[in-house]
């Protein structure tokens, strides 16, 4: 049952995320820079948890495909998913980026619907997130360590996001928003830290179905935490946006159930 507890676990950590996230970026104007900070904390509290732990030394033993995997893992989640979340919620908020749930109603008549082009950066983060899974199930083959490997993968993803940065686009207005604004992202980036390093050990030892299903935990926390947090002015959560998510929730879990 430590798979499944894990996996659990993460879910609820990652909707305090996403919680947290969507408070920073609320007051940031530059996704890529907001990323990027956000991987820089991940990556210190991953460090610090591998110093004290087991130590970066499995790494020099391991096999070069296990790195590959981490590697690619970490690109796959980070590099892709996370961005498109900060773009996401940017765009539509927490409470609709975190179910998926696109409602296609014309924003200038309704005051608060989402179009198709709104929704793309949050159906990519989903994309990305549900292909990183494999890589890691496939490192871990190689080499029984997910915190190790997601050390890696966070490093990789780190490195990549720190080459492209000169690259981004430019934003208008002060990119880091406000020190509130900072403070959160930091806080986001902690909790993310240890959420997806959860989420990795649950890996180890549950299917990538079930760490899927109950990672689905995170979106009634978002849906109940963001209005409180944000305002229920910018996360307009409705009885359609919850029954939605009811449904997507309800659905993965009771695949796994009768699994």
């Amino acid at each position: 049952m430590t798979g499944p507890l894990l996996a659990a676990a993460a879910g609820v950590g990652f909707g305090a995320f996403q919680t947290l996230n969507r408070r920073a970026v609320g007051g940031m104007q530059d996704a890529y820079l907001a990323t990027f900070l956000q991987l820089l904390v991940a990556m210190l509290v991953l460090l610090a948890a591998s110093a004290a732990t087991e130590g970066l030394d499995p790494l020099r033993d391991a096999p070069a495909a296990a790195l590959l995997w981490f590697a690619g893992a970490g690109l796959v989640h980070f590099f892709v998913g996370w961005t498109f979340l900060n773009m996401s919620q940017m765009r539509i908020g927490a409470s609709r980026t975190s179910p998926l749930l696109v409602t296609l109603q014309r924003v200038e008549e309704t005051g608060w619907g989402v179009g198709w082009k709104a929704a793309v950066p949050g159906l990519a983060a989903a994309f990305a997130w549900s292909i990183s899974p494999i890589f890691i199930k496939q490192g871990l083959e190689d080499m029984d360590s997910p915190l190790l490997g997601l050390t890696l993968g966070m490093a990789v993803a780190l490195v990549a996001y720190a080459v492209a940065l000169p690259l981004r686009p430019q934003v208008e207005g002060a990119v880091l928003g406000s020190l509130d604004a900072l403070a959160f992202k930091l806080a986001a980036g902690i909790m993310v830290g240890l959420s997806v390093w959860a989420r990795w050990e649950s890996l180890d030892s549950a299917g990538i179905a079930v760490v899927l299903a109950l990672g689905l935990l995170s979106v009634p926390v978002v849906l109940f935490a963001s209005p409180l947090l944000m305002g229920r002015h910018l996360e307009k959560v409705t009885l359609p946006v919850w029954a939605g998510a009811g449904l997507v929730v309800g659905g993965a879990l009771l695949l796994i159930a009768v699994a």
